[in-house]
């Protein structure tokens, strides 16, 4: 295992990232995705304060969440590709971490219930994708209450 501390906002830090656990065995076999950015949790409208909710605090939790694993991804798939399959016929596996609010959403979460829904949601194209290139992908959606 190699924990590598990247900031998956920036395609640069991820791709030195993934070629430091390259480095370091020698090939890639698979990487998982966990970035996760909760901003404040506030309504969209307050009626007290009459403040709309925050566009920087839904843009950051999107761009993290979702954009920067897709990010991560896209980095580590040449690494992946260039994989010889192993017995069981794959290449490479990439686990990404969503959470149970991408599947229903939460009250005065919007962008990260946003976020970690469009990340449950391409998997699946991605999947399909992905298998002609004989790489794995799923995604775990976790519950607080479930750990």
């Amino acid at each position: 295992m190699c924990y590598v501390k990247t900031d998956v906002t920036s395609e640069e830090d991820v791709k030195e990232g993934l070629a430091t656990g390259k480095r370091k065995f020698g090939k890639l076999n698979g990487i998982v995705s966990c970035a996760a950015f909760v901003g404040d949790v506030e309504p969209i409208y307050d009626t007290k304060t009459k403040r709309l909710s925050s566009l920087d605090n839904f843009r950051k939790e999107v761009n993290v969440n979702l954009i920067g694993t897709l990010i991560s991804i896209r980095q580590a798939l040449p690494l992946l590709i260039e994989n010889e399959k192993d017995a069981d016929g794959v290449r490479g596996v990439i686990i990404t971490i969503s959470s149970v609010v991408g599947l229903n959403g939460t009250p005065k979460m919007l962008g990260y219930s946003a976020s970690k829904g469009g990340l449950i949601n391409i998997i699946p194209p991605l999947a399909i994708e992905l298998r002609n290139y004989a790489i794995r992908i799923m995604d775990q959606a976790l519950c607080a209450r479930c750990m």
